[in-house]
């Protein structure tokens, strides 16, 4: 906090995005799935689900208006780093555990992701959604559209 005001600790959120995306990646590996079928899908494309709570509660600490051009830019460089520093630790990851079983079924070993087309549009306009490069569930929105 400076002179009485919140700051966002973007050296925290880097270190609890890496430390959150090792941990979901363990819990594949230990958790008790309820079907054989299950345990098979999970530990071959070892998807994870990592998103942000809080939102509208940390604009109001930093004093950024929810619904306002500060405060969508503000959601989208937090979903740039979410998106960023979990595929740095995804790729991390890779390197010492080796590649997920589906891997070379992918794009990835091209160097291809799913999203490139739409992040090369975005990028045009000088805009960069970091949320689209992970798939989006219920928990991952931000609700600003």
């Amino acid at each position: 906090m400076a002179d009485g005001q919140y700051e966002f600790d973007w050296q925290r959120y880097e270190e609890i995005i890496i430390k959150t995306t090792r941990y979901l990646d363990n819990i594949i590996d230990v958790n008790l799935y309820p079907v054989p079928e299950i345990d098979v899908a999970s530990k071959e494309s070892r998807r994870i689900g990592l998103g942000v709570m809080g939102v509208a509660d940390l604009l109001y600490k930093l004093r950024i208006p929810y619904n306002s051009k500060e405060g969508y830019d503000f959601q989208l460089k937090l979903a740039e780093a979410l998106t960023y520093y979990s595929m740095e630790e995804s790729v991390a990851l890779a390197k010492s555990r080796g590649e997920f079983p589906l891997c070379s079924k992918t794009e990835y070993p091209e160097g291809r992701f799913q999203f490139q087309d739409i992040m090369k549009n975005q990028r045009k306009n000088n805009i960069m959604i970091g949320m689209l490069l992970l798939k989006r569930s219920k928990s991952m929105e931000l609700g600003m559209y």
